[in-house]
């Protein structure tokens, strides 16, 4: 698999970053300078697109991996229906939406989808800092609370955190 587009969040400098694959090196610099690097999937799909363009073992890095996190407690729930139930949201996204932009080099409306995913992921990741908690609807429609803990695996410390797909 090959990398369409990454976008990360720099909490140091409070802003997003967009990565092509003509930028990947610049990308995984980015991640190992990363204090933490706070994603969702990134150990089964992120990372293992990235070890296609390094040798550097990304398991290494100080990594929050939301997805491993809660996968115990919410086996079928998908990242939306958390961020949704937990901030009181309307997030949505497509994967089939986000080929269909790259096959159509619509690079502008994968950027911008990527951005909000990521945004949306810092929000769900300083909730569950502050409350120790995300929710979800059940298919009754009752909301459900779970406790979270945010810890995260490996490295030494590094300077800064990031957030990214």
């Amino acid at each position: 698999m090959r990398l369409s587009l990454a976008v990360t969040y720099c909490t140091e400098r409070r802003t997003f970053l967009e990565y092509a694959e003509p930028q990947v090196n610049r990308l995984i610099e980015e991640l190992r300078a990363a204090w933490l690097v706070v994603g969702f999937d990134l150990y089964s799909l992120g990372y293992r697109i990235l070890e296609g363009y390094t040798a550097f073992d990304l398991g290494s890095l100080r990594t929050l991996d939301m997805k491993e996190k809660w996968e115990g407690k919410l086996k079928s729930v998908g990242l939306c229906d958390v961020a949704n139930a937990t901030l009181g949201t309307e997030f949505s996204r497509s994967d089939t939406q986000r080929i269909k932009w790259y096959r159509q080099e619509k690079i502008r409306e994968l950027a911008h989808d990527c951005k909000s995913t990521v945004q949306m992921l810092k929000l769900l990741h300083e909730h569950g800092l502050r409350h120790r908690r995300i929710s979800y609807k059940m298919p009754s429609g009752r909301r459900k609370i779970v406790p979270v803990f945010w810890g995260y695996r490996k490295k030494q410390r590094r300077s800064n955190a990031r957030s990214t797909l």
